[in-house]
């Protein structure tokens, strides 16, 4: 009889667990349970109306500007998706988890393994040509607001474009203005709480270019 040369696993149960430590290390998993039926009785029709405006406002070079000027105008984010999500424990998880291993440019540096029924269990709303949306008969409750866009935009540097000699002696180094174009990820997540007889809910949905704006967790709150 043959013998294998083969110094693998000797079981199947030993392939599984290959498999499955092969995951931990590659892969997050949510240790909360999804439920399904008090996501979507958060999500019943309500009276209250989430109204808000999605935009950026970033200085020439691209980074988020203090305050609204000629130079640092308001972009409005049209036909975006903006994405609503009832606050629960699993979506607090999955949040944090999210935010915690996202980089600079918002690609993930592993892969969170979430239960789909997160996401088919959520709505969204697109924007209109002033970054407008509105989520109508919402109930009262915490919730979760994401949008994502890009940022573009162009600045004036200076680069260097040789060398000048001068009379007499000496060198200099000569620049030209150039003009750059630039594109960075924008993102939005924000805490929304919709209080009991609150008929209209507005906000300000602001598109953040700084990486510290993501990394904020988000909690159960009260």
């Amino acid at each position: 009889m043959a013998v294998s040369a083969y110094a693998g696993p000797k079981t199947v149960y030993d392939v599984a667990n290959q498999h499955a430590q092969q995951d931990a290390s590659n892969f997050i998993t949510i240790k909360q349970t999804f439920d399904e039926a008090a996501t979507k009785k958060a999500l019943e029709y309500g009276n209250t109306s989430i109204n808000g405006v999605l935009y950026s406002q970033a200085s020439a070079d691209g980074y988020d500007a203090l305050v609204f000027t000629k130079k640092n105008p308001i972009k409005f984010a049209k036909k975006r998706k903006v994405y609503l999500y009832p606050i629960t424990p699993y979506l607090v998880e999955y949040v944090n988890l999210y935010k915690k291993n996202r980089g600079d440019n918002n690609q993930q540096l592993r892969e969170i393994r979430a239960d789909q029924r997160l996401f088919d269990n959520s709505i969204y709303v697109v924007t209109d040509e002033y970054g407008r949306f509105s989520f109508p008969n919402m109930k009262p409750g915490r919730y979760f607001l994401h949008a994502e866009s890009d940022l573009q935009g162009e600045d004036n540097v200076d680069v260097e474009t040789g060398y000048t000699k001068y009379i007499g002696g000496g060198m200099g180094v000569s620049y030209e203005t150039q003009t750059r174009s630039w594109s960075k990820p924008v993102i939005c997540e924000m805490e929304i709480e919709v209080k009991p007889g609150e008929k209209v809910k507005q906000i300000d949905a602001r598109l953040n270019t700084h990486p510290l704006k993501w990394a904020k967790p988000i909690s159960l709150g009260k």
